[in-house]
């Protein structure tokens, strides 16, 4: 019976590295459409063997037939209709990802039939600058929405943040780099190789670093910041920003700044 509810297949599976891959799915009906910066869902049986590199599962699955689930930002843009694409971050003691690092090429998942979310690109005006910043593989919906939105040739500004512990963890680094335009900037906290300046994303939002690195203003009224990942990231960056006038936005109540928290 279970099998019958895995519903999509994957087809892409590549290790950035060691516990972060990028997962291709397929599902057996038509992709569904969604807007960059929205997520989807994907579930596998409690009976689904873990990865062998794996802990224990923290909270053990007593029903072992049982789909259980969890959500995850689309990388890929929505142009893409032959899979979708998430960034996926091993989470050793956790009940999914464990479970959907242990299935290979070929292998059966479920996906939800549609995506959902409010971290989008609705409401920035084609005159608007972007930024987005991101820790970890909070960078997939900002890669979803580079992808599809992006115009080298706009007026405005794009710029990329992207913060890891290690280099080799800046997934998307080579197509990020290679998009000419947009301002991407990587930065590397814990670098295992020789790196210019080591550090946080914040220490691009400290004595006026953005201005100087970019020659780009901030500018509330017409700067977006997007802010996704580690919440302790959020916390700070959202904290920093409304000190700076930017007012955080809400669905009843347009602002210029946007957060999604990844646990």
């Amino acid at each position: 019976m279970l099998a019958t509810a895995l519903n999509a297949t994957i087809v892409r599976r590549d290790e950035v590295a060691p516990g972060l891959i990028v997962l291709g799915v397929k599902p057996d009906a038509p992709l569904f459409s969604f807007e960059p910066g929205q997520y989807a869902t994907l579930g596998l049986a409690g009976e689904a063997p873990r990865h062998a590199s794996a802990k224990h599962d923290r909270d053990p699955v007593e029903e072992r037939t049982k789909l259980i689930k969890r959500a995850y930002s689309i990388a890929s843009p929505n142009t893409q209709r032959d899979c979708v694409e998430f960034y996926l971050n091993m989470v050793d003691d956790g009940s999914v990802t464990p479970r959907l690092f242990a299935v290979p090429i070929g292998g059966r998942v479920w996906l939800s039939a549609k995506a959902v979310g409010t971290f989008t690109l609705d409401g920035v005006l084609p005159t608007d600058d972007v930024v987005m910043i991101a820790t970890g593989t909070g960078i997939a919906p900002f890669v979803s929405m580079v992808l599809s939105r992006f115009e080298p040739r706009d007026a405005r500004y794009w710029a990329l943040i992207h913060g890891t512990r290690n280099v080799v963890d800046l997934g998307y680094r080579a197509e990020m780099s290679a998009i000419k335009g947009l301002i991407y900037l990587p930065t590397v906290s814990r670098p295992e190789i020789p790196w210019p300046e080591p550090g946080r994303v914040n220490r691009f939002f400290e004595n006026g670093a953005f201005e100087k690195v970019t020659g780009k203003n901030l500018d509330p009224k017409t700067t977006h910041i997007y802010l996704c990942g580690n919440p302790e990231m959020i916390l700070q960056m959202q904290r920093h920003f409304e000190e700076c006038g930017f007012v955080l936005h809400r669905r009843h109540a347009p602002g210029t700044l946007h957060i999604e928290s990844y646990w």
